[in-house]
């Protein structure tokens, strides 16, 4: 799984770029917010408020084992 993290000069969003390298669905999440599926192969792009300090993401199986997670400040 790869993870992309694109600050905006001027826009007060963080754009997050989610590509889905497994064989398998996972859930893509937030801190404890659901985001959006990710099907195997494929990309999910969402954007966040830069207001925050830290961002968590982390990404689950459908059994909700965590597979990925990590904090980015």
């Amino acid at each position: 799984m790869t993870l992309s993290l694109i600050f905006g000069a001027c826009e007060p969003l963080v754009e997050i770029k989610i590509h889905n390298e497994t064989n398998q669905t996972l859930r893509i999440f937030t801190g404890e917010t659901f985001i959006e599926s990710a099907a195997p192969g494929k990309k999910v792009n969402w954007e966040i408020e830069t207001i925050y300090d830290e961002y968590e993401i982390s990404a689950k199986d459908m059994a909700e084992n965590t597979v990925y997670a990590k904090t980015f400040t």
